[in-house]
C-alpha cells in the first residue's frame, strides 16, 4: 500500500509539474501572440502610410511633369514672382549679384530631380540636407524659405492653371 501511495504521489507531483509548464508554455505563446500582433498592426499602419505616402508623391511627379515642357519659362516664372512678392532679396539678399537665368535653370532642374527621388529618400535627403547647408552658407534664412515656398504654389496656381487642383496642392 505504502509504494502505491507513493506511486500516486509521485505521479500526482509529475503531472502538475507538467500541468504548470504547460501553463508557463501556454503564457508564452500568449505573449508571443500578443506581440507578432503588435508587429503586424504597427507594419499594416507603416504599409498603409508608406502607400499613401507614394500616392503622394505620384500626384506631385504627374503635375510637376505637367509644368516642365518649358522649364526655363517655369523657372523664369517663378522668380519673376518671387522678385515682384519680395523684392529685397534680389536688391540686398541671397539673389543680390546672381544670374537669374542661371538660377531659375537650377532651380528646376534641382525640383526637377528632387521630385524624380520622391521615393527614394536614401538619396535624396542627403543631397538636400548638402543643399540647405550650401544655401545657409550663401546667407540664406528661414523668412526666404517662407517666401520662396509661398511663392512656388502660386507659381504652380499660374502655370498649371485649372490642372492646380485641391489634391495638387
Amino acid at each position: 500500500l505504502k509504494a502505491q501511495i507513493e506511486a500516486t504521489t509521485d505521479e500526482l507531483k509529475f503531472s502538475r509539474q507538467r500541468a504548470k509548464e504547460r501553463k508557463s508554455s501556454l503564457k508564452a505563446s500568449e505573449e508571443l501572440l500578443a506581440a507578432l500582433t503588435d508587429e503586424f498592426e504597427y507594419l499594416m499602419a507603416f504599409t498603409t502610410g508608406q502607400d499613401a505616402i507614394r500616392s503622394r508623391n505620384k500626384i506631385v511627379q504627374k503635375s510637376w511633369s505637367l509644368l516642365t515642357g518649358d522649364p526655363q519659362a517655369a523657372g523664369d516664372l517663378f522668380y519673376t514672382n518671387l522678385f515682384e512678392a519680395a523684392p529685397q532679396l534680389i536688391t540686398s539678399g541671397p539673389f543680390h549679384g546672381v544670374n537669374v537665368k542661371v538660377q531659375a535653370a537650377r532651380l528646376v532642374d534641382m525640383i526637377d530631380f528632387a521630385i524624380k527621388k520622391l521615393n527614394d529618400t536614401v538619396t535624396l535627403v542627403p543631397i538636400l540636407t548638402n543643399l540647405g547647408a550650401r544655401h545657409q552658407q550663401y546667407g540664406t534664412l528661414k523668412a526666404h524659405y517662407d517666401a520662396v515656398g509661398g511663392v512656388l504654389i502660386m507659381t504652380l496656381k499660374q502655370a498649371l492653371k485649372e490642372k492646380f487642383t485641391k489634391e495638387v496642392e
